[in-house]
């Protein structure tokens, strides 16, 4: 999965960091400040990102022979799944919107 941040900084895997709210600014009633555990972008620390998508539609399924898949690679196929003595390939195109 992949995920695009605020700053439009993209990232496969968010970081991890720990964080303490003071007690003054908590809602619920606490005997000390906390520590939470946020999870953040790694390069800028914002806690503001989403799962980035790139839409893409299938323009062709193919089975062939384990033989003749470093071609159609070459083509932009990738494999979808393998299996004794085949590949299922597809072939991907951005959706334009």
């Amino acid at each position: 999965m992949e995920y695009i941040c605020k700053n439009a900084h993209i990232f496969l895997h968010p970081a991890k960091i720990m964080s303490t709210i003071p007690t003054r600014i908590c809602e619920v009633p606490l005997s000390a400040d906390a520590t939470v555990e946020l999870s953040v972008c790694p390069v800028c620390q914002s806690i503001i990102y989403r799962e980035n998508k790139h839409e893409q539609r299938i323009t062709s399924v193919i089975s062939v022979d384990l033989d003749d898949v470093d071609a159609k690679l070459a083509e932009g196929y990738v494999v979808e799944a393998l299996y004794a003595k085949t590949a299922t390939l597809v072939k991907k195109t951005a959706v334009e919107g």
